[in-house]
C-alpha cells in the first residue's frame, strides 16, 4: 500500500512537469513511434522464466530548454510480460500499459544534419489489461491475471539518432524501462515481480 501512495504522490509532479515546459518554452518537435519492446521479470521467487516478444506504440512532444537539452514528454501504448515455456503449461503473461515518460534529452551533432542523443527519466505507467494464456490438455486458454497492480512506476534511459528527411525527421532509439515497483500482489503472496523491458523503436517527427 505505501508503494501504491507513493507512486499515486508522484504522479502531479510527472504532470507538472509535463505541462510547465509548454507554457516556459518552445515546442520544438513532436512526431510517432513504433517498435518492439522485449519483456520480462525480474525478482525472487518468480523462477526460470524466459523475455516476451510484442510491441510499442505513441507519440512525443519536445520542449528545447536550451541549444542541446530538450524535456520529451510522451505517451505510449506498451505492452510487457515474461513467459515460463519450460513448464507443462507453456504459461504466458501478457501486461498492457499506457505509459507516460517524462524524459530529459541531451543531443548533438554528428555530421552535417544528423544528430544522435541520450536522455533519461521516470516513466509512470496504468495497466489497461492483464491476461494469461496457457495450454492445458492441447487447448489454448486465456484467462485474467488476478493480482495485477494498476499503477506500475520506472526509469527509462538510453539513446539514438535523428535525420532530417525533406520536412520531418526519422528518429531511431535503443531504451530500457527498468521496473521500480512490484507490480504484482496477491495477498498471502510473498512473490516479488518487477517489469523490465528493451525498446527498439522508430519513430517520424515533424
Amino acid at each position: 500500500m505505501r508503494k501504491f501512495s507513493a507512486a499515486a504522490a508522484v504522479l502531479p509532479l510527472f504532470l507538472t512537469l509535463a505541462v510547465v515546459p509548454a507554457q516556459a518554452v518552445q515546442i520544438t518537435g513532436k512526431g510517432i513511434m513504433l517498435g518492439l519492446s522485449l519483456s520480462r521479470w525480474s525478482g525472487e521467487d518468480i523462477g526460470r522464466h524466459d523475455a516476451w516478444m510484442s510491441f510499442a506504440l505513441g507519440g512525443f512532444l519536445t520542449f528545447n530548454i536550451i541549444d542541446e537539452l530538450s524535456v520529451q514528454p510522451e505517451l505510449l501504448f506498451v505492452q510487457k510480460g515474461t513467459k515460463w515455456p519450460d513448464n507443462d503449461l507453456n504459461l504466458n503473461f501478457r501486461l498492457s500499459y499506457l505509459e507516460l515518460p517524462i524524459l530529459a534529452k541531451y543531443s548533438f551533432a554528428a555530421g552535417p544534419s544528423a544528430k544522435v542523443f541520450i536522455f533519461g527519466g521516470p516513466a509512470l505507467a496504468f495497466k489497461v489489461g492483464a491476461t494469461m494464456r496457457f495450454e492445458w490438455q492441447g487447448e489454448l486458454i486465456t484467462d485474467d491475471i488476478k493480482g495485477m497492480k494498476s499503477l506500475d512506476l520506472g526509469l527509462a534511459f538510453g539513446a539514438g539518432g535523428e535525420l532530417p528527411i525533406g520536412v520531418t525527421r526519422l528518429t531511431v532509439g535503443l531504451r530500457y524501462t527498468l521496473g521500480l515497483m512490484n507490480c504484482y500482489e496477491v495477498e498471502g503472496e510473498a512473490l516479488e515481480a518487477k517489469n523490465g523491458a528493451l525498446l527498439i523503436m522508430a519513430g517520424i517527427g515533424f
